[in-house]
């Protein structure tokens, strides 16, 4: 909840052949009891279809943000779901300076969520604020 980037920095790459319609992709919000220290603590998860995610996100990186570099994906070939350990099961972007494929918290699917989560109370203080003190004094 309160890593600086101040979103999930969770990476989602699965080909969507990989997945089955029963798949979830799940996160799972966490801080420290006393935000600097104690126990750990978790906050609603957010579950939804791991297929749609995969879709989706391909989709947003080829059709929807804004970029002058290939939107091409390249996709593994031979994909099926429950694949073995090994498997490249990954789709990859022919360009990808940033390297931010597969950040799903930043293809607008969570935005509602996040709002939530930074409103979140820690303490008697809202996880963004946390955040920006954190930054501050970095």
């Amino acid at each position: 909840m309160l890593s600086k980037e101040a979103e999930p920095s969770f990476r989602f790459r699965v080909n969507k052949r990989a997945c089955t319609p029963q798949d979830l992709i799940m996160l799972v919000p966490w801080c420290l009891s006393n935000v600097l220290s104690g126990t750990p603590v978790i906050f609603r998860p957010v579950m939804d279809l791991a297929l749609y995610y995969s879709e989706y996100r391909n989709y947003w990186w080829q059709h929807v943000r804004n970029t002058e570099d290939s939107v091409e994906i390249e996709e593994p070939a031979g994909v099926a779901p429950y694949p073995n350990a090994r498997d490249n099961i990954s789709d990859r972007p022919v360009s990808d300076k940033g390297s931010n494929f597969g950040r799903i918290a930043r293809i607008g699917l969570l935005d509602e969520y996040k709002r939530e989560m930074d409103n979140m109370s820690l303490l008697g203080i809202g996880a963004s604020e946390w955040r920006r003190f954190f930054k501050e004094h970095d």
